[in-house]
C-alpha cells in the first residue's frame, strides 16, 4: 500500500513502523459468521459489527466494485501481532 497524502492511516504506520507488511485482506463469503467463528477462537475484533459501505474500490485484480462491501479487521494482539482485514463483497462478485 502506498499513502495518498502526508497524514492517514497508511502514511501513519510508515511513519510509525518503517516500510513492511500492514496488513492482509481476506475475501469471505459471510462476514458475520466470520467474525462470530473467529470469536469463538479467541480473536478479537477492532469494532464489535462489520462496517458496510457503498464506495468505489479497485479490488487486487483491477476491477472497480461500485456496490455494497463489508469488512472488518482482528485486532493485531489477538493474531500473532498482524491485524487481519475481512472482506465480504456484494453477492455476484468473483474473487480472480
Amino acid at each position: 500500500m502506498e499513502p495518498t497524502a502526508d497524514t492517514g492511516v497508511i502514511a501513519d504506520s510508515l511513519a510509525a513502523r518503517g516500510e513492511g507488511l500492514h496488513h492482509i485482506a481476506f475475501a469471505v463469503d459471510d462476514i458475520d459468521d466470520t467474525m462470530v467463528t473467529l470469536g469463538g477462537k479467541g480473536v478479537q475484533f477492532v469494532a464489535d459489527h462489520p462496517v458496510r459501505n457503498r464506495m468505489p474500490v479497485m479490488d487486487h485484480a483491477g476491477r472497480r466494485v461500485d456496490d455494497d462491501i463489508q469488512f472488518t479487521f482482528s485486532h493485531p494482539k489477538s493474531i500473532l501481532g498482524i491485524l487481519f482485514e475481512f472482506i465480504q463483497y456484494p453477492d455476484g462478485y468473483q474473487t480472480p
